[in-house]
Parts: C-alpha cells; structure tokens; sequence
C-alpha cells in the first residue's frame, strides 16, 4: 500500500508539471533534454498543486485527496487538449540518453561522491524524527489540519496566512493527504526531492557550456555545503526557497544567453519556466517577492538596453511571461495587498504602530550602526565559518581575478541579481523585528542560503573560462618561446 501511496504522492505533480514544460516548449520540444525535464517537472507541479490546494480551501472546498485528484486532472485535459491542438501531442516515453561510460577516474569519483551525498540526505531525513520547533509550530500543525480536517481557513483563520505564505503549509499537507499517512517523518522528504532536482538543473545548465569534469566539480561543491546538507534533512521552508529562486534565476540566464547568441532561433521556454518559478518563489516564503523582484528587474534592465534587437514576437513572449507570473501571483497578493504595503513601508522606514510596539527595541538602533553589525555577522559567517566552505570565496577570486568572464553576458546580470538577493538580507534585516535574530545566529545563514547556489554558478561561470583562456596563453606563449629560442 505504501509503493501506491507513494506512486501517487510523486506522480500526480509530477505528471503536471511534465505538461507544464511540455506547453512551455512547444515551439522547440528540444528547449530541455530529458534529465532537466525529469527534475523539471516535480517542483513545478508541486508549486501549482499546493496553489490548487489553496484555492479549494479558499474556496470552502474539502482539501481531500479525491477534489485534488479531480483539479489536477482537469489541469491535465487542458495542458492535453493544448498540446493535441498545436500538434505536439506525442506518445509517452520515458526514455533518456544513454549514459555515458568514458569518463575517467575523477569524473567517477566526483559523480559517486554527489550520489553518496543526495543518497544520505534522503536516508538523513526520513530516519531523525521532527525536531526543528519552527517547523512543527508552522507547518506540520497545519499540514496535519489539513490531512485530518480538509482545511486550514477554517480552523486557523485567514491571519495565518497573512503574515506566512502558504506553500510550505500546503506543499507538507499534499506529502500527508498523497501518501495517506500522519506520520511527521515524511513532511521532510520535499527538501531531498527539490535539492536533487537542483543538483540535476544546475550540472546540466553548467554543462551547456563548460566541460564535464568541472560541471561535476562544481556540482559536488553545491552538493556538498553543510548547511544546505543539513537543511534538506529538515521541514523548514528554506530549501524549497532556495530552489525556487535559484532555478528561476538559472533558466532566465540561460535565456538571456540565448537571446543575445541566437537572435533568429530565440527559445521562450526557460523565460517562461523561469516565470512559473519565480511565482512558486513569491509562494514559498515572504522574502520571495523581493527575490523574484530580482529577476524581474534583471530581465526589465536586459531589455532596455537589448531593445533595438526587440521585434514585436519578441515583445509578445515577453508580455506572455508577464501575463502568466501575474495569473500565477494574483491569488495571492490580492488577499495580502495589506500585508504588502506593510512591507513596503517597512523598508522605507514607515512603520505602522503595530509593528513599532512588536519591534521597539530593534527600532531605536540607529540605522548606521545596523549596518555595521549586519556586515560584520555577514563576513564572518560568509569567510570565517564552515557553513559555506569555499563557495564564497569563489566568487571573490572570480570577480578579483576573472572580471572579464564574470561580467560577460549573461552572467553580469545573474551577478546583478545576486547583488540585489544579497541586499535584500540587509533590508530584512534593518526594516523589521528580525534585527534581534541575527545575533544569536539564527537567521543569518537561513536568508543567505537563497543566493549560496547562485553565487556558487556565476563563479563556475567565470574560473571555468578564465582557467581555459589562461592555459590556452600559458601555452601559446610557451610555443612562442621554443619557436624563438636559438638552435644548437
């Protein structure tokens, strides 16, 4: 019984969001080959399962297995019905390419070492019991709401969702509603599944372009860094976050680099992927609006300076994307529109009494001297701790030491939104009552953690490069001096 709970816990978002990148591809079937597609298709059809989830019980609708089944499936006649339309509705394979067996010893190793380490984080997180307070106060009380009672608006009111956004909630309620079990263990199997995934979308992007030896390389290193290690093993929201952010900003790189390299042959399907995640990232956790403003402003700013290059197709797809995070968001920043504007004045400094009286103390820091604590933290957890290794410290050498590879496109715009995402640590931070968490440690690394993966891909980005021109100089110049040297 567990092998079909479990078949129907993975394969009903799964099979959504395979449609998903199907209708997103339809004018190139080849836009993702079949391992991005495979690692593709659970986080997307999660994301819109959980949105489907709240709006049920938004909708005074029983949250039970049977109506999601039923709304999903309608989601699927639709995407079918699409693709039959336009022709590119083809039988169901699960074939992928065939693995390749030439790699050398240090290939192997570091694709053994990555399997060993995605392979303990699963065993790591369904063994230890639920232990993270947070989370259980959160997120598996509601989950477990949701599971025994079908609902969460009428048991805990629409304030709870005013002040946390609702995907963890829901995304934890769908592990307890598809595998029929209230057993707490199991909430933490989304973080493995969607750190996977990442390992999986980040190697293949990286290898577009870079060789495989140093793909892998940088893969380990993502695979490898303890606190993410440690946070997949738990049902904390922070790693479903980082995923979201990450792939988003990945696939709109990737589309930027097309853009500018292939203009009669431009590919709309990772902008439009990147969109869906970006709207899943504003889902997941409050930050994720200022994470995926990020990305937005990245693409607003291409454009603007690319606009000569624009045709009216080219705007049309842009605006489709737009179209489509909008149709995505909306269900949710209209019911929050309150909590929003609170936001805003928060980092303009206008805070409304309420949040004056939750935050005094925090409040009456002068801002100067914020900043200044802020980046001290900063530093030593970001160089001085083992939480992130060298990743880090990558990013310095590459921007000290290979500039012009870090600042080429498409990666001067994905270091931009790494620089905005950074930032937006110090907003959090100064605007709000978090200040005090950021002292005992707590925090710090948590909201960090978004940008580790990127930071850790714009520095692949430009040491692969920058380590392949050197060489072919080093050995240019040393051809030159044993043509120039004298004979005997």
């Amino acid at each position: 019984m567990i092998l079909i709970n479990l078949a129907v816990f993975f394969f009903l978002p799964y099979c959504l969001g395979a449609l998903v990148v199907a209708a997103a591809s339809i004018k190139n079937p080849n836009s993702f080959n079949p391992w991005e597609k495979a690692a593709l298709s659970f986080p997307l059809g999660l994301g819109l399962l959980a949105m489907t989830m709240y709006l049920l019980d938004l909708s005074s609708i029983p949250v039970t297995l049977t109506n999601i089944g039923l709304a999903v499936l309608a989601y699927d006649a639709g995407l079918l019905v699409y693709l039959h339309l336009n022709k590119a509705l083809k039988r169901p394979t699960l074939s992928f390419s065939k693995p390749s067996f030439d790699l050398d010893w240090q290939e192997w190793a570091l694709f053994i070492l990555i399997t060993l380490k995605s392979s303990f984080i699963f065993f790591s997180a369904l063994v230890k019991p639920m232990i993270d307070v947070d989370a259980f106060i959160f997120y598996s009380i509601v989950a477990k709401a949701l599971y025994f009672k079908h609902t969460a608006f009428s048991l805990y009111g629409s304030q709870l969702f005013m002040h946390k956004t609702p995907l963890p909630f829901f995304a934890q309620g769908w592990v307890l509603i598809g595998l029929q079990t209230a057993n707490d263990n199991w909430l933490k199997i989304i973080s493995p599944l969607l750190l996977l995934s990442l390992l999986i979308i980040f190697y293949n992007i990286l290898r577009r372009s870079q060789s495989r030896k140093l793909s892998l390389f940088f893969t380990f290193l993502l695979s490898s860094l303890p606190f993410i290690v440690y946070h997949a093993t738990t049902a904390y929201a922070d790693v479903p976050q980082t995923f979201y952010f990450t792939a988003s900003a990945l696939y709109l790189g990737r589309f930027l680099k097309d853009f500018s390299e292939r203009p009669p042959e431009r590919d709309y399907a990772p902008l439009l992927i990147s969109f869906i995640f970006a709207a899943i990232t504003i889902w997941a956790k409050n930050a994720g609006l200022m994470l995926a403003g990020a990305n937005i402003l990245a693409l607003l700013l291409f454009l603007f300076l690319e606009k000569r290059q624009l045709s009216a197709k080219d705007i049309r797809n842009v605006a489709l994307a737009f179209v489509l995070l909008l149709v995505l968001v909306m269900p949710l920043i209209v019911p929050r529109m309150n909590f929003f504007v609170g936001m805003v004045r928060g980092v303009a400094g206008h805070q409304d009494p309420n949040t004056l009286a939750v935050v005094k103390n925090a409040a009456q820091i002068p801002l100067v001297e914020k900043t200044r604590t802020i980046s001290q933290i900063f530093v030593n957890k970001l160089f001085f701790y083992g939480d992130w290794q060298l990743a880090w410290a990558l990013l310095v050498i590459s921007l000290l030491f290979f500039y012009r590879q870090a600042l080429a496109v498409p990666q001067r715009y994905l270091l931009g939104i790494l620089v905005l995402a950074t930032m937006t640590v110090f907003v959090q931070f100064e605007s709000s009552g978090t200040f005090v968490w950021l002292l005992d440690g707590t925090l710090l690394d948590r909201l960090i953690m978004n940008e580790v993966p990127l930071a850790l891909f714009v520095s692949a980005q430009a040491i692969i490069p920058g380590l392949t021109a050197l060489n072919v100089l080093t050995g240019a110049s040393g051809k030159i001096k044993s043509l120039s040297a004298p004979s005997r």
